[in-house]
C-alpha cells in the first residue's frame, strides 16, 4: 500500500511565492508509484487548503481554491473539507516553506503536536538557522569564520537612533550590510556606504522584521554554497558559485525570469585548492551536526581572502536538488524515508511521567 505523503507550502511570509515554486517543483519530483502525494496550500491568510490543481504552477497566478485541510491532534491523521470530513492518515509531510512561520520552526511544532513526521529540521534546530543573528552567535562559540556583525532590535532603536548607529560604528564600521534577522531570499537586505544614509537603510529593514542583523560588507567576494542532508550517514553535496549581477546575490537575480527558481539560477562549480575545501565540507557538517539540522540544508559562504560561513538555510529553494548527483525523486525519497525513522526512533522516548502529587490531601491551590 501506497503511504501518505502531504508536501507543505505557501505560508504566511514574505518568500510565499518562493515556497510555491519550491512546493510545485517538489510535487512532481516525488515518487508516485511509491506514495500517495497530496498537496497542501497554505495561503497568505494562514489557510491549508488542498486540489490537484495545485501540481501545475498556473493554478497560483490567480485566485486560488481548494478544499479545507485540517491537521487532527496527535492523530497523525489530517481531515479534508471540514471537522467531519475524510478522514487520512498521513506518513510524512515534505516542508517546503521558506522564511517566517514555516522555516522558523512553527511549521515543525504543528506537525509534532499533530503526530506527523516531516522532513526538516525541528523545532529548536529551524528557529536558530533561521535567526541569522543567534546563528552568528552560535558560529561565535563554535570559533567558526564569520564575517563581524551586530545586532540591533526595534526596541534598542526607538529608545536610542544615535545609540545604536555609535553601536554600528564602533562595533562593524562602515561600508556595512544590513540584513533583517528572521528572513531569507534576500528580501529587506540594505548596503550602507556611508553615514548619512545610515539611518534610512536600518529604518527600511525595519520593515520587515523586529531584529536586524548588521555585518562588516566586504568587497570583492565570491559566494560558494555546499548543502548536506542526512539518510543514515551525512551526505555532502558538490560546491556551487551562484553569478551574481549586482553587489549581492539579490532577489532578482535568484527568481525573475528563473521559471525553476533557485534550481535555474546561473552557477558555475568553480575549482577550489583543497584547503578551501576541506573547510567548506568539515565546517557545513560540524555546524550540521551540533544544531542537530535534519533534512537538506545549504550553508552559504563568502570569500575573500579567507572563508567565512555567511548564512544556512534549513528549507533551501528548490530543495537545493541540483548540488547532487541523485535525482530530485531519489533526494526526495531518501528525505521521506529517513524522516519517517527518525520519528518512529523519537516516539519510543517515554513522554509521561506518572505521579501521585495530585492525590495529596493537603494539595491546594486556590487562594
Amino acid at each position: 500500500m501506497k503511504q501518505n505523503i502531504i508536501v507543505l507550502f505557501g505560508g504566511v511570509s514574505t518568500e510565499h511565492d518562493i515556497s510555491i515554486i519550491t512546493g510545485v517543483q517538489t510535487l512532481n519530483n516525488i515518487d508516485a508509484y511509491l506514495f500517495n502525494i497530496i498537496p497542501v496550500y497554505i495561503n497568505k491568510n494562514g489557510v491549508a487548503i488542498t486540489s490537484k490543481k495545485f501540481f501545475n504552477i498556473n493554478t497560483f497566478k490567480s485566485n486560488v481554491y481548494g478544499k479545507r485541510v485540517i491537521f487532527e491532534g496527535a492523530s497523525g491523521c489530517i481531515k479534508i473539507g471540514n471537522a467531519f470530513g475524510k478522514k487520512i492518515r498521513i506518513d510524512c509531510a515534505v516542508v517546503c516553506m521558506h522564511g517566517k512561520n514555516g522555516e522558523d520552526g512553527v511549521i515543525s511544532g504543528m506537525l509534532k503536536f499533530a503526530g506527523i513526521p516531516y522532513t526538516c529540521s525541528d523545532v529548536l534546530s529551524s528557529a536558530i538557522a533561521c535567526d541569522k543573528v543567534i546563528f552568528k552567535d552560535i558560529l561565535k562559540s563554535l570559533n567558526v569564520n564569520h564575517v563581524p556583525y551586530v545586532s540591533v532590535t526595534s526596541d534598542e532603536y526607538s529608545k536610542s537612533k544615535s545609540a545604536c548607529v555609535k553601536k554600528i560604528l564602533t562595533s562593524v564600521g562602515l561600508p556595512v550590510i544590513i540584513k533583517p534577522a528572521n528572513l531569507g531570499s534576500s528580501i529587506g537586505i540594505e548596503i550602507c556606504k556611508s553615514r548619512k544614509n545610515l539611518i534610512k537603510c536600518i529604518e527600511n529593514a525595519f520593515k520587515f522584521d523586529k531584529k536586524l542583523l548588521i555585518e562588516k560588507y566586504l568587497s570583492n567576494f565570491k559566494e560558494l554554497n555546499i548543502a548536506l542532508y542526512d539518510d543514515k550517514k551525512i551526505h555532502i553535496s558538490h560546491i556551487e558559485q551562484p553569478i551574481k549581477t549586482s553587489d549581492i546575490l539579490s532577489f532578482e537575480n535568484k527568481y525573475i525570469g528563473k521559471s525553476k527558481g533557485m534550481e535555474n539560477l546561473n552557477r558555475v562549480r568553480p575549482k577550489l585548492d583543497k584547503e578551501t575545501t576541506n573547510y567548506l565540507q568539515n565546517s557545513a557538517a560540524r555546524v550540521y551536526k551540533h544544531l542537530g539540522l535534519k533534512g537538506v540544508v545549504r550553508f552559504d559562504y563568502i570569500v575573500t581572502d579567507k572563508v567565512y560561513l555567511n548564512e544556512v538555510n534549513s528549507i533551501p529553494g528548490s530543495m537545493a536538488n541540483y548540488l547532487f548527483d541523485i535525482s530530485f525523486c531519489e533526494l526526495m525519497t531518501r528525505l521521506i524515508n529517513n524522516a519517517i525513522k527518525v520519528y518512529n526512533v523519537d516516539k519510543n522516548l517515554t513522554s509521561t511521567f506518572h505521579s501521585s502529587v495530585l492525590n495529596q490531601s493537603e494539595l491546594n491551590v486556590l487562594k
